[in-house]
């Protein structure tokens, strides 16, 4: 799907200023993609809590991120586990945390760490943290302030039906510990969108539930599988390239063999357009480059 729109794209250069209101979208949208480098925040809410992310990303490949904690890199951190993860990326799945002042790779973690006690965990304390829970079936409707559509945008696009109690049990956080780029991002919205409405800068619309689902659900999240999902954007466009965008998403998701609905709003804002600088220090590169060096051999053999 995104070499398609990438394709379309390049057959129109330098139409901007001609092209159609919406073409002209979608070509802003795929920019943020040949920027050399760029950085980002993104403000997070859903039923469990609100959270930041900040991202710096450089087309060499390198890219730095300081997350929310998730539970699944807590248990393996023990106490040493802090309220966010920073970390370096050199592709989706290759990765180091930083940790205890060092840099390290998550499967050098221990799979469980022993002074790991789940229900005297900080983080626990964050799934009681519910801001507004209108139950099953009510789509989107908590008061979110980055909402400017209303306190309701989602009530008549997915209506769910009742679940069972003991998959209803507490409020869901759809925190993950991945890599998602905003300019990947955008390529799903653009290539995925089932409305498109533009209004000078801004631009709004639907998404299919193709669409919806892939950014719920980051990629190799395995242990997450989503089942139907629904979702709302609206982009801003500055000097032909996307520099903030809106995301309201809702779903139902396989989680631990359980279904829990989910619901999350998103603001992020882009800057530092080909100014960026991405810091790798050299025992996190070492890590990183170690890693791809042996994923090239793999490949070859």
């Amino acid at each position: 799907m995104k070499p398609q729109i990438v394709l379309y794209v390049a057959l129109l250069p330098g139409a901007l200023l001609v092209a159609a209101p919406a073409d002209a979208v979608i070509m802003a949208a795929m920019n943020l993609g040949e920027q050399r480098s760029y950085s980002w925040t993104a403000s997070v809410t859903d039923d469990a809590r609100t959270y930041e992310i900040a991202g710096k990303t450089a087309r060499a490949g390198y890219t730095w991120v300081r997350l929310p904690m998730v539970e699944q890199i807590a248990r393996r951190l023990g106490r040493a586990a802090e309220p966010d993860i920073e970390a370096l990326f050199n592709g989706p799945e290759n990765c180091v945390i930083r940790t205890d002042g060092q840099w390290v790779r998550v499967e050098d973690l221990p799979r469980r760490h022993p002074d790991w006690v789940e229900q005297n965990s900080w983080l626990s304390g964050h799934r009681s943290m519910i801001l507004h829970h209108p139950g099953p079936g009510m789509g989107i409707g908590f008061n979110d302030p980055l909402d400017p559509f209303g306190n309701d945008p989602f009530a008549s696009l997915l209506l769910l039906p009742p679940l069972p109690p003991e998959e209803e049990d507490r409020p869901y956080s759809n925190a993950q510990f991945a890599l998602s780029h905003p300019h990947d991002e955008l390529a799903v919205i653009v290539s995925s969108h089932a409305t498109m409405n533009v209004r000078g800068k801004r631009a709004e619309g639907l998404l299919t539930d193709l669409g919806a689902q892939l950014l719920l659900v980051r990629e190799g999240q395995d242990e997450i599988e989503p089942i139907v999902a629904a979702g709302r954007y609206e982009l801003t466009v500055e000097d032909g390239v996307v520099t903030r965008y809106n995301l309201w998403l809702e779903g139902l998701l396989y989680v631990d063999r359980k279904r829990v609905h989910v619901r999350q709003s998103s603001q992020t804002t882009i800057s530092g357009l080909g100014s960026t600088v991405v810091d790798v220090p050299a025992d996190a590169r070492r890590l990183l480059d170690g890693r791809r060096l042996l994923a090239g051999l793999e490949i070859r053999r």
